[in-house]
């Protein structure tokens, strides 16, 4: 089972609300993840763990500092910071700072700091690059995992180094969309258009991220940035936007033109055109 097999229980949750025993941490991704802790317990792995602290990250740029959140973890188990200073913390700066989680003034002087979001930028750059173009893989998703710098060649898994940088590159993402000046970046369009190099593993936390670059694409530009991309997206993707958006039946139906008037459809994982369709056609329904 793979990252596209789980993306599956994703659409499945959000449609549905069905929540399977395992794979926990897709419903971290996209669930109420305090709530998810607070009721299911402490994460049980170094990837929850992360997504978790991802997730912290992400509404604290998006709905300001929240000093409970980060005390409600702590309570409940899950120490999200801690583990980060033994996987290179230089190159995990400044989310490896424990002070930011619980000072708001700290926290608004790092976010206000235009070398920060310069190194955001830079560093969806190297990993669209490197994890989605493949320039510089040195070896797959089964190999061993030594730590290792983004990109780097130095006989690191390159698996495990993508693991090691996750946090950061999700908190560039998070802070790249939101900015004024760069939130419509030309790498944000491109991590959304844009599948791995290799296969996803299970917690398939790169297709997460191509989940959120594609939803802010799509509330900039609307139902049109799905037709116009059509044929470089998997129905899953869409199908999630689908479910994420609060479409009409007018920018519904647009997307279900596009759908019907392709002749084939090069990126076909699970679903089908008829799937879409099918989607849509439920969502398009009177409340």
């Amino acid at each position: 089972m793979c990252g596209y097999c789980t993306e599956g229980l994703v659409l499945e949750y959000l449609l549905s609300g069905v929540r399977r025993n395992h794979h926990r941490s897709i419903y971290l991704q996209e669930a109420d993840f305090l709530r998810d802790i607070e009721t299911h317990g402490c994460c049980a792995t170094q990837h929850q763990l992360d997504i978790v602290l991802c997730r912290v990250l992400d509404h604290h740029i998006n709905w300001g500092h929240d000093a409970s959140i980060i005390d409600r973890l702590l309570a409940a188990g899950a120490d999200i910071v801690g583990p980060l200073g033994s996987r290179r913390g230089h190159a995990l700066w400044p989310i490896v700072d424990e002070t930011i989680y619980h000072d708001k003034d700290r926290w608004n002087t790092i976010i206000a700091d235009p070398g920060v979001l310069h190194t955001a930028l830079r560093t969806l750059d190297h990993y669209h690059d490197w994890w989605i173009g493949g320039n510089g893989r040195t070896d797959s998703l089964d190999q061993g995992a030594n730590d290792g710098d983004i990109g780097s060649n130095d006989g690191a898994s390159d698996w495990q180094t993508f693991c090691n940088i996750f946090p950061i590159v999700s908190f560039s993402l998070s802070l790249s969309l939101v900015s004024k000046n760069h939130g419509d970046a030309d790498v944000v369009k491109k991590i959304a258009l844009g599948p791995p190099h290799s296969v996803p593993d299970m917690v398939a936390n790169d297709l997460w991220l191509q989940r959120r670059a594609i939803m802010t694409c799509v509330d900039r530009y609307g139902p049109r940035f799905i037709a116009d991309n059509l044929p470089r997206l998997r129905y899953e993707l869409v199908s999630y936007v689908l479910l994420r958006s609060d479409f009409g039946s007018l920018e519904l139906n647009r997307v279900k033109e596009a759908v019907l008037a392709e002749e084939s459809h090069e990126i076909s994982i699970l679903m089908e055109a008829t799937d879409v369709v099918e989607l849509i056609d439920r969502l398009d329904q009177p409340a």
